[in-house]
């Protein structure tokens, strides 16, 4: 019917009107920031956003709900449905029975607000807090939604790197790239798993929760030692003080005598004490007085530039790709691994520098230094440029 189509058609240009408003996407950006989100490297959902975005703009327009109230429901609502992963099937199914919830419901305040709280807390039940989040951060996918979600919490939370104070809200500002700065270390070192326990396979090597945040000289000191050997040490020579180390432990989720135990027993316990960092991180958006330091990058920004483990999770360079010297400075091969490291003779490395340099390249870019084995023989500079990160969102 015309009538239809007409009335239709002005819903349609009322909705578009609303969602490219200025003011109303700059709003939402402030929730997403109060998520602990702060780069868009820690968005492991588009869909997510989306829906996001959808539900800011119902409760805003349509029910009247307070801008503040609306900013720490849906920072709750965002940080649930990022970490639960809750758009990344049928999103388009899930997210239409979400909306249906708020068919019929009378337009004030206090019912959006009670069906968006009943949506949060039946899916992050106290099962799922105590049971499946740590099961999902039995990974080495350190870009995934929990162990992100981990991130995000420490930067809710204003937690320090360990042995620093450098704060992990500083290492995630996205307008700060230091060449040396922080970096995840491996609190049982990958030489020490493999030569002296026989651990042999990335995934076991790299699991997240055998991770930490750390200065980066600190992890060139730690190097290859057993825990029990280099952690005593570490905390002598840092001379922090008994109760920001103890805090600083909690932060970084390290069992009581955690050096000392089997490295399995520590992983089992470790997922468990940072399922409850993450815990806590989210009931911290509750809290009236929590104000995050600044927003997240600006989509309008010019885009960064994707890490070379986003390359291979994104599946730009994938698993099993031969990487060889750009200008045949060697006869050297390297191969990316399931875990987006480059295995070069044996040793895996990080990122494209490290392994340019331990192939004898000092004074060149890595990322130039690489390239793909194939007919195009593209660099990974050249390959990186060509996706921006903006493009994956």
């Amino acid at each position: 019917m015309p009538e239809e189509r007409e009335r239709q058609l002005k819903m349609l240009k009322a909705g578009q009107e609303r969602a490219l408003r200025p003011n109303n996407w700059d709003e939402f950006l402030k929730v997403v920031e109060r998520a602990g989100i702060r780069t868009h490297k820690m968005v492991t959902s588009k869909n997510a956003v989306l829906f996001g975005y959808a539900f800011w703009l119902i409760g805003r327009t349509e029910f009247d709900v307070p801008i503040d109230q609306l900013r720490e429901l849906m920072a709750r609502w965002y940080f649930m449905a990022q970490i639960t992963g809750r758009y990344s099937g049928s999103a388009e199914t899930v997210g239409q029975r979400d909306l249906n919830r708020l068919d019929g419901l009378e337009r004030t305040p206090e019912a959006f607000i009670h069906s968006m709280n009943t949506q949060i807390a039946t899916t992050l039940t106290d099962d799922w807090w105590r049971v499946t989040l740590p099961e999902d951060l039995d990974t080495s996918n350190a870009t995934g939604p929990a162990y992100t979600a981990y991130l995000a919490a420490l930067n809710i939370l204003n937690a320090e790197t360990l042995l620093s104070t450098l704060s992990v809200r500083d290492w995630l500002d996205p307008d700060r790239q230091p060449l040396k700065g922080v970096e995840r270390h491996h609190l049982f070192p990958k030489h020490y798993l493999k030569n002296e326990l026989g651990f042999t396979t990335t995934r076991q090597i790299n699991q997240v929760a055998n991770q930490a945040l750390v200065e980066w000289s600190d992890n060139i000191k730690i190097s290859n030692e057993s825990p029990a050997n280099y952690w005593p040490k570490q905390i002598d020579d840092k001379n922090i003080g008994k109760d920001r180390l103890q805090l600083q432990m909690w932060w970084h989720a390290l069992p009581k005598n955690w050096a000392d135990l089997e490295y399995q027993a520590f992983l089992e316990q470790r997922r468990k004490l940072i399922a409850a960092v993450i815990h806590e991180g989210f009931k911290k958006l509750s809290d009236p007085n929590y104000t995050p330091a600044m927003l997240v990058s600006s989509p309008q920004s010019e885009p960064s530039l994707l890490s070379f483990e986003e390359l291979v999770h994104n599946g730009i360079v994938p698993p099993e790709t031969i990487l060889v010297p750009s200008h045949g400075e060697s006869g050297s091969e390297a191969q990316v691994t399931d875990d987006g490291l480059i295995l070069l003779e044996e040793e895996e490395y990080m990122t494209p520098h490290h392994a340019a340099h331990a192939n004898g390249a000092y004074d060149v870019d890595g990322w130039s230094y690489w390239s793909v084995s194939n007919n195009d023989g593209q660099t990974l500079e050249e390959i990186r440029k060509s996706w921006r990160a903006t493009e994956l969102l």
